[in-house]
């Protein structure tokens, strides 16, 4: 065999035991043992430290032991999978079992447990029963409701959180922290693509270059910066190969080294650019989602929702009986939106008195309706109630952070209904803030009262700011600030999340709804019927 060829052999499996390497080491540097779901988690000394908001998963089982200590918030350990468990335990400012919806499951779980930084045990075991418990002590049990059957089992940290032991199905897990070496091997990878440049090695370079599409994302790289470096390294291997077998010189037998250098310079210059121009903490793929949303997207998919609404909601209306009042429940997924579990609509119907005698009579019971729905603006909210035909002795409106949310690709709802073209690669609100007082203007022209909060969201004051001004300016509304209320206790207390009030939070929301609008009710006299509109 010639030497040459021996060469290309031998390069060739160098450039493959660098690419087994890198693969290996791109998946290294963090924890062996559980598997990290979320955010940040490291080993310290025999320590397993999860930052704020971090998840991770310790395999199938049925119950879950964690011991360590607490100090920055709630903790929550579960069965199911962790973005949707089928129940989880947390433990903190209110220690409980809760469904994957944030319903209560068994006991009433408003016992007051703060963790401090001192050691400490909790424990989600399914056993005919579903306990949690905190240092043995049952914080919360219920009768399951599935099987106990193997669910993954997790634990996510509401605050910095330090296990010192995780225990499944009574067998202890173990972890070990890995090492990743960046600059070894991405100097490997470099030296082998060099040598089989230099000796002209024709097809190694698309293997040579594979380290770096696995260490790419190691250190930040864009997927489209790698796709043209790899094929710029292709390029260039293939340039110099033709070169090799040409000889030395640069005259016209050369034009594969002059086409395939100019290929190469090309990629790697946008390779550089697709680095300079990519958005702080943008998506590498978001431009090409921004095309195809805009073309996907029509006003039918938007309708659709608002059909869904009317369509389960039309039956209940239809079944209030004349002369009672009707209250309307208007807002998203903070409301409930057609989700399963017990929301603010639903406690209002249980806080609100009967309004006050008319004659010798007694005054009816409001019965209140939720039209609310996920991912709802204050356009689906005006459609919703415009197609159901009625006017409601009140509604109540929980909305606003839809409205002002960057979610339509190029075009507000209202320029999507008129025929506009897209802006191609910008998202904006489906919401004008002129757009939104227009229909909560038509909202509540149709009402008999109009009561309305802007959402509460964690960290988004401005733009939700600048949204409850506009509800106070319209003469028609009666506006309620909900942001105190829910501000006014522990965030693990009252919020599930940065957006939805937890069980808690839902209650709060309903008893300053109800002492708000009581007298609203009773002082705009009797009830316009829930018939429908002329």
């Amino acid at each position: 065999m010639p030497t040459r060829e021996r060469l290309s052999i031998l390069l060739g499996a160098l450039g493959l035991v660098a690419t087994v390497l890198t693969g290996g080491l791109a998946g290294a540097g963090g924890v062996r043992g559980v598997s990290v779901l979320a955010g940040k988690v490291q080993v310290d000394g025999d320590d397993l430290v999860l930052a704020a908001n971090a998840t991770v998963g310790i395999g199938d089982g049925t119950s879950i032991l964690a011991t360590g200590t607490f100090p920055g918030g709630a903790v929550d350990i579960g069965r199911g999978p962790h973005d949707g468990a089928n129940v989880y335990a947390q433990f903190g400012p209110v220690s409980g079992l809760y469904r994957d919806d944030g319903t209560t499951v068994g006991d009433d779980p408003r016992s007051r447990w703060a963790p401090t930084s001192a050691r400490t045990t909790l424990e989600l075991t399914c056993d005919r029963m579903i306990w949690a418990k905190q240092d043995n002590r049952i914080s919360s049990r219920a009768s399951p409701d599935h099987t106990c059957v193997a669910e993954p089992l997790w634990v996510r940290a509401g605050g910095e959180t330090r296990l010192s032991a995780l225990t499944r199905d009574g067998q202890p897990v173990r972890w070990t922290a890995t090492r990743f070496a960046l600059a070894p091997a991405l100097g490997l990878a470099i030296v082998l693509t060099a040598t089989a440049a230099l000796l002209g090695f024709e097809g190694l370079f698309m293997l040579l270059a594979m380290p770096l599409s696995l260490l790419g994302p190691r250190v930040g790289l864009p997927v489209e910066a790698l796709m043209w470096l790899i094929a710029g390294s292709a390029a260039a291997g293939s340039g110099a190969a033709g070169a090799g077998a040409a000889g030395p010189g640069f005259g016209t037998a050369h034009w594969r080294l002059w086409l395939t250098a100019g290929f190469a310079l090309c990629s790697f210059g946008l390779a550089a650019r697709s680095v300079v121009q990519r958005p702080g903490g943008g998506n590498e793929a978001s431009s090409a989602v921004r095309y195809v949303a805009a073309a996907a997207i029509d006003i039918g998919l938007l309708q659709r929702k608002v059909d869904e609404v009317v369509n389960r909601t039309r039956p209940l209306v239809d079944a209030v009986r004349p002369g009672t009042p009707l209250v309307l429940a208007l807002g998203s997924s903070s409301s409930g939106g057609g989700t399963n579990g017990r929301f603010w609509p639903d406690l209002l119907q249980e806080a609100l008195a009967p309004l006050p005698a008319h004659g010798d009579r007694p005054g009816p019971a409001p019965v209140v309706i939720s039209i609310a729905q996920g991912g709802a603006t204050t356009w689906h909210a005006r459609r919703i109630l415009e197609a159901l035909e009625v006017r409601p002795a009140a509604c109540v409106v929980y909305l606003g952070q839809n409205d002002t949310t960057a979610s339509m690709p190029g075009l507000t709802i209202a320029q999507l209904e008129r025929g506009e073209s897209s802006t191609p690669g910008a998202w904006v609100a489906p919401m004008s803030p002129q757009d939104s007082k227009d229909n909560l203007v038509a909202i509540a022209s149709r009402c008999g009262v109009t009561l309305a909060m802007q959402e509460y969201v964690v960290d988004r004051t401005e733009p939700l700011a600048a949204f409850a001004s506009m509800l106070q300016t319209i003469p028609n509304i009666h506006y309620l600030d909900p942001t105190t209320p829910l501000t006014s206790g522990p965030r693990a207390l009252l919020m599930l999340d940065g957006v939805h009030p937890s069980p808690a939070g839902q209650q709060v929301l309903a008893a300053i709804i109800a002492a708000r609008l009581s007298p609203l009710l009773a002082s705009h006299g009797d009830p316009e019927p829930a018939v429908p509109s002329p």
